[in-house]
């Protein structure tokens, strides 16, 4: 039997990987920062990705709704983002570009995609973990350098 902690700190870190990839503005501010990446790599696209596809979803996500650590409705509301996501291509195929990728309109209209499904998502998680999907505040130390 799973412990109630792992499933609460998978959500946790599950909702902050989303909100990274569906907030334009966190991106701007810390990829292209030189002394915020220097500091951690995880500031990046490549690392936004590989945090959400690979340290987050190591199974399909049916595999987390049969768990019971995400509900249907959650998992309903961001499937074709997530699939769209998954998809993704970045220009030339470059993921070492965070510039371009941040002006490429298809990046940008996932951003866009991005957005209205977190919005849908935050009016389905319990309140204690809106604050995952909200806002920057967890990124200030890193927005003030």
């Amino acid at each position: 039997m799973e412990k109630t902690d792992d499933k609460n700190k998978w959500r946790e870190l599950w909702l902050d990987s989303i909100n990274e990839l569906t907030t334009l503005e966190l991106q701007e501010k810390t990829w292209l920062r030189k002394i915020i990446i220097s500091e951690s790599p995880h500031w990046s696209f490549t690392e936004f990705i590989c945090c959400y596809f690979d340290d987050l979803l190591y199974y399909e996500y049916p595999y987390f709704v049969k768990k019971g650590w995400i509900s249907d409705k959650e998992y309903d509301t961001l499937k074709e983002w997530h699939n769209e996501l998954e998809e993704y291509q970045t220009p030339k195929r470059y993921n070492g570009n965070d510039k371009i990728i941040l002006k490429d309109k298809n990046w940008l209209r996932l951003m866009e995609k991005g957005i209205k499904t977190k919005q849908r998502l935050i009016d389905l998680v319990p309140d204690h973990e809106k604050k995952y999907l909200l806002g920057m505040e967890s990124y200030a130390e890193y927005l003030r350098k």
